[in-house]
């Protein structure tokens, strides 16, 4: 059992990873790829707000 665990455990966490390497960052069709952010633009727009509240929210995609 402990052999067995000490082979699967590491071809499954390789598995996984030449998955995600592979096809995981791939957008869904129908669907745009991320933009790019720019930072002057989100700069700019952030100061311009001054006067009220700002938020700033970052997701991960993975």
């Amino acid at each position: 059992m402990k052999r067995t665990l000490l082979f699967l455990v590491p071809a499954a966490v390789l598995s996984a990873a030449l998955w995600y390497g592979f096809l995981g960052h791939r957008a869904p069709s129908g669907q745009p790829a991320m933009a790019a952010m720019d930072l002057a633009a989100l700069r700019a727009d952030f100061n311009r707000a001054a006067g009220g509240t700002r938020l700033i929210v970052l997701f991960s995609p993975s």
